[in-house]
């Protein structure tokens, strides 16, 4: 049996553990002062140490077992860390935005709307930037000048979306997001006209 093939759950259970053991001392911290950023990091961690334990239990008995149920089953316990991670860092998103904001009574209930926003601007920005990647690729392969300005704009909208974070803290990144937006449609205009020219 190859040890390195073991290596990889032994990490992902020793990973497991670490985040139970931050959970309980989040959890101590709590009861000793009360902040609820505690708390939050109590849930967080403890989901994120089940998801670890529970996938590291699944790849040992896969990697053990026969090779024919390896992939579905290690595709599902992936799947599965997957969503456990994606609701312990929404409920850490919670806990950070509610704590962030707790001094204005009035805030306390436009926390799901931050919420929302901030996962819509992440999505957006991550689909900006894989279609970044994606013709950047392509011009590699050609060589198009038109290629590289349509990459570059995508690249500087999904910046603006990225922003979003920093003007949570910052509200002078407002002029970091339109900026970015401003000159990533300025090099869309810039593509399209020359396109024109070209057809001309």
């Amino acid at each position: 049996m190859n040890i390195f093939l073991m290596l990889y759950p032994a990490f992902e259970f020793a990973s497991g553990v670490l985040a139970i053991v931050v959970a309980l001392r989040a959890l101590r911290n709590y009861n000793i002062s009360g902040e609820k950023i505690f708390l939050g990091y109590e849930i967080a961690f403890l989901l994120i140490g089940t998801a670890s334990l529970l996938r590291s239990i699944i790849l040992f008995e896969t990697i053990l077992s026969s090779a024919r149920t390896a992939i579905p089953v290690n595709a599902f316990s992936e799947m599965l860390q997957s969503i456990l991670s994606l609701v312990s860092y929404l409920v850490l998103l919670y806990y950070q935005l509610k704590t962030s904001y707790e001094s204005i009574e009035e805030s306390l209930e436009l926390v799901p709307f931050f919420m929302i926003s901030t996962g819509i601007n992440f999505i957006n920005a991550l689909i900006l930037l894989y279609l970044s990647l994606s013709v950047l690729i392509r011009y590699i392969n050609s060589r198009k000048r038109s290629q590289m300005i349509v990459s570059l704009g995508y690249f500087l909208l999904s910046l603006s979306h990225m922003s979003y974070f920093i003007r949570m803290r910052f509200g002078v990144a407002l002029v970091l997001e339109n900026s970015f937006r401003f000159l990533g449609l300025i090099l869309f205009i810039v593509m399209l006209s020359e396109t024109k020219k070209v057809e001309k």
